[in-house]
């Protein structure tokens, strides 16, 4: 059996299909299932000391998260999705998990950004509990981050040098895997793109969300009004519904009277289900270019960050488009929406190269498992 340490607790349409796909993608090998584990009750000093951290840095950062009614019941849509995963048990103090792990196989962290710095402070996600004995290793797993802290860099060495295989999902991982631990990591497609295209449609098809006219669905994370202007003109020109998700992590002012048809309680299946049957789409989201990828849409893809900003997960975006041979589909400030409108993805070449990739993510695991897709 594999056990799967994955964040899926987030309200992120992301995070919530990755961990769907992990779950998917190690059944191809064995039985497998989500594990959960209650920090609260976990007393190493290491997860203390990054708790007391985590809510410094919080109260010192100020920020507040403004949820309107609307979003709540998006959170609770979004939610609803957990009725699709497997779970094990949810493991309360050290010395049950150190006894109950036992069963496990192999035991395997990924995709999403769980080894942002405030992540391996905490101590979870680095497979630290998990014994010596017991076959340990990452997928697709990304820093969120284009270099490690110098003050980190010791944390990092050390859980990275117990891991018996590593794979990451950026380009830039596998460069700070290389500085920090002296170790070679394998680029790996996100566990998203490793799920078939038919799977994915059947999780669309459970949606009831209709839109009885063709459409640009515009999934922005970030709170670029010029990216918005794009998709309004995009729109206008091409005579279609603007359908849109505002406000997503808190009240954003340029989602503000934006799009024909806002949208509040979409769960995961209806953002594949608008993804799936778009006419055009316009995102900063990592997953909303991967799923546009899948179902083989028109996308334009936008910078949530500033590349210098420490902030940035650009890097993600740039490896996906890049190994796929789709670069220009990234927007900059010349773009012109005719531009976009006539340039037509190649999806026969972007399929071959997908396929390519893929091939290659599923070598990684046969290693890293130690035996084929049964």
């Amino acid at each position: 059996m594999i056990g799967i340490i994955t964040p899926y607790k987030v309200n992120n349409y992301g995070t919530k299909l990755q961990a769907y796909a992990m779950q998917c993608l190690m059944n191809k090998y064995d039985d497998a299932e989500l594990l959960g584990f209650v920090s609260a009750s976990d007393s190493r000093i290491t997860s203390i000391l990054g708790k007391v951290y985590l809510k410094a840095k919080l109260k010192l950062s100020g920020k507040k998260t403004i949820k309107t009614p609307e979003m709540l019941k998006r959170d609770k849509a979004i939610n609803t999705f957990d009725s699709h995963y497997k779970f094990g048990r949810e493991f309360r103090g050290n010395s049950e998990w150190k006894k109950e792990i036992q069963k496990y196989n192999a035991v395997v962290c990924g995709s999403d950004q769980l080894w942002a710095p405030l992540n391996v402070i905490a101590d979870y996600f680095t497979l630290t509990l998990v014994p010596d004995e017991i076959n340990k290793f990452s997928y697709a797993a990304s820093f969120g981050i284009n270099s490690v802290p110098l003050s980190m860099k010791r944390r990092y060495k050390k859980f990275l040098s117990r891991l018996n295989s590593i794979s990451v999902r950026e380009d830039q991982g596998k460069k700070i895997v290389k500085d920090v631990a002296g170790r070679d990591a394998q680029v790996v497609l996100d566990p998203t793109l490793m799920i078939d295209r038919d799977e994915w449609a059947t999780l669309a098809d459970e949606s009831e969300l209709r839109i009885d006219t063709p459409y640009v669905f515009c999934y922005f994370l970030g709170t670029n009004p010029e990216h918005r202007e794009f998709a309004k003109k995009l729109a206008k020109e091409k005579g279609l519904t603007l359908v849109t998700i505002p406000h997503f992590d808190e009240y954003n002012e340029a989602d503000k009277d934006f799009g024909d048809m806002p949208l509040y309680e979409v769960d995961p299946a209806d953002f594949l289900s608008l993804i799936k049957n778009a006419s055009y789409i316009c995102t900063d989201s990592f997953h909303g270019t991967v799923f546009s990828v899948i179902f083989n849409r028109q996308v334009a893809v936008f910078e949530r960050f500033q590349n210098q900003s420490a902030e940035s997960t650009n890097s993600r975006i740039h490896t996906l488009l890049e190994n796929l041979g789709m670069t220009s589909q990234l927007f900059n400030s010349k773009c012109q929406t005719d531009e976009f409108v006539n340039s037509i993805i190649d999806y026969n070449a972007v399929n071959v190269r997908f396929n390519e990739l893929k091939e290659d993510s599923f070598g990684f695991l046969d290693k890293a498992i130690g035996h084929e897709r049964r």
